[in-house]
């Protein structure tokens, strides 16, 4: 949802038969398929007919966002392994977020090399990945030697201050007032409005490459806003779905659409 009140057109969601038809009541704008049974992915054959269904769906992607929802299950996180991979093969720009981040916590070998690719850890999550890949350190300088650990994907550290950096050594900060009010789905919400301007970039739609950092930045102070916004409505009773409905007010006064 949040892709969509960013300006995505469409929003394939590709998930379990289970959850299939809550979703699909949830909006008529998501393009939901079901890709597999949660009751019976148990073996390695399964996992793989999970990711080619998916896969033969990308060519009608400009981005994917991976992991909202997915779970830990072992052959479900393999099959987004592969593709994820596979996405990255294309030159699709992919969000690794929440269980797309445990992941790459098992395997971050195999992201090297994906420069389109953009994790976004919290504090918990990003510890666990620099355990994964033997990082030591703190602050920036973490982060960088994260970065080039893993060797192509970027990585967006969500904290008090937003630091977003990629395996050149470029670091930025996003440090917008945001909200006060801690609420469970603020995370979901920066993915969808990462996947809708990594989009735009892939599409065209904004002039050049869009640098994976300059995409976070921008994402970052897009959401922090608007949770400021919806705060300042609906205060300690403000969720997540209440930042949604303030995504494209504020998007339209931080950029205009000019018509």
């Amino acid at each position: 949802m949040a892709a969509l009140r960013t300006g995505a057109e469409l929003v394939y969601v590709f998930t379990a038969e289970e959850a299939a038809l809550p979703i699909k009541s949830y909006s008529p704008e998501l393009m939901v398929t079901p890709v597999y049974s949660a009751k019976s992915i148990d073996s390695v054959d399964k996992s793989h007919a999970l990711a080619q269904k998916v896969k033969s769906m990308l060519h009608r992607l400009h981005a994917l966002v991976l992991g909202c929802g997915l779970g830990k299950d072992d052959q479900v996180l393999q099959a987004a392994l592969d593709i994820c991979q596979a996405a990255a093969g294309q030159g699709l720009p992919v969000v690794l977020d929440a269980d797309g981040l445990e992941m790459a916590i098992r395997w971050p070998e195999a992201l090297q090399g994906m420069d389109r690719t953009l994790l976004t850890p919290n504090a918990n999550e990003f510890r666990r990945l620099c355990e994964a890949t033997g990082i030591q350190g703190e602050g920036h300088s973490q982060l960088v030697k994260l970065c080039e650990k893993l060797d192509g994907p970027a990585v967006l550290l969500k904290g008090p201050e937003d630091l977003v950096a990629d395996a050149s050594g470029r670091v930025e900060c996003c440090s917008v007032q945001g909200t006060p009010r801690r609420s469970g789905g603020y995370g979901d919400v920066l993915a969808g409005t990462l996947g809708t301007l990594l989009a735009w970039s892939r599409n065209k739609v904004v002039e050049g490459d869009l640098p994976m950092v300059a995409a976070g930045c921008a994402a970052c102070e897009l959401v922090r806003c608007s949770c400021r916004a919806a705060f300042a409505r609906k205060a300690r009773a403000m969720t997540a779905p209440d930042v949604l409905d303030e995504i494209g007010p504020v998007f339209e006064e931080l950029c205009p659409c000019g018509l």
